[in-house]
């Protein structure tokens, strides 16, 4: 069964962006929640947290959606990426760190992993 998947950001244009990124890979991953500025509201398996306007991996904001009771674990995904930043998101407890940088495919991948 494919994760269920919601794309958390502070603006529609970059959670729309990403979520039409993923689209050829529906077979793979259910997006089922796009979140501008809400929370998650349908129970997913990854909240998909691009940090685009914040500070990169804030460590409140990845808190306030692991406390989210729809939400099992969060991914942070960042153009901000290096080693340092992806253990620190993991210590805030995030399951991962994914850069943007990363293709579609790869990005698919990474969060099937």
């Amino acid at each position: 069964m494919a994760p269920r998947i919601a794309v958390v950001n502070d603006y529609e244009v970059v959670v729309r962006g990403v979520a039409s990124m993923l689209a050829s890979y529906r077979h793979l991953v259910n997006i089922v929640e796009l979140d501008a500025q809400a929370p998650v509201a349908t129970p997913v398996d990854i909240a998909l947290y691009d940090t685009f306007a914040q500070t990169q991996g804030d460590a409140t904001e990845t808190r306030e959606i692991l406390q989210n009771p729809n939400v099992s674990s969060v991914v942070v995904y960042t153009w901000n990426f290096d080693a340092e930043r992806a253990r620190e998101v993991v210590r805030q407890g995030a399951v991962g760190c994914l850069s943007k940088a990363l293709p579609a495919k790869a990005l698919v991948t990474a969060l099937l992993d």
